[in-house]
């Protein structure tokens, strides 16, 4: 399953590997307790694993990423998945048919359910 990203700051586009570069722990003994009661630090860094053309692997913070497409469908094609600046009730009235693989409600336009994958509007017609 190929995803498509683009950073945002350089417009620049990848295929997504993964995410989660790191979490760390750092335990310390307290001062009373000892190791009965340590002093524990804890965080993550919020990156995503992309690859580039050449195949060279870079690590781009989460926050600087949009999704464009996944598995060469655009993004904006999935329907029901919420957007910023869409209120729920616009997106249920887009709602009026019903996948006949899965039954989920899907826009009558919508080129994919996006619950089951099943390709609702053929290219070649």
């Amino acid at each position: 399953m190929a995803i498509i990203v683009e950073h945002m700051d350089t417009c620049n586009k990848y295929i997504l590997l993964g995410t989660g570069y790191g979490v760390y722990k750092d335990t310390r003994e307290s001062f009373f307790g000892g190791n009965l009661f340590p002093h524990i630090d804890k965080g993550d860094i919020p990156v995503v694993a992309v690859s580039d053309g050449n195949g060279m692997i870079k690590w781009l913070s989460s926050d600087s990423v949009r999704v464009l497409e996944i598995d060469g469908i655009k993004i904006e094609s999935f329907v029901g998945i919420h957007t910023d600046g869409q209120d729920s009730h616009s997106q249920s009235e887009e709602m009026n048919e019903t996948c006949p693989a899965c039954s989920t409600n899907v826009s009558a336009n919508a080129r994919v359910c996006y619950s089951c994958g099943l390709t609702l509007i053929d290219d070649e017609s």
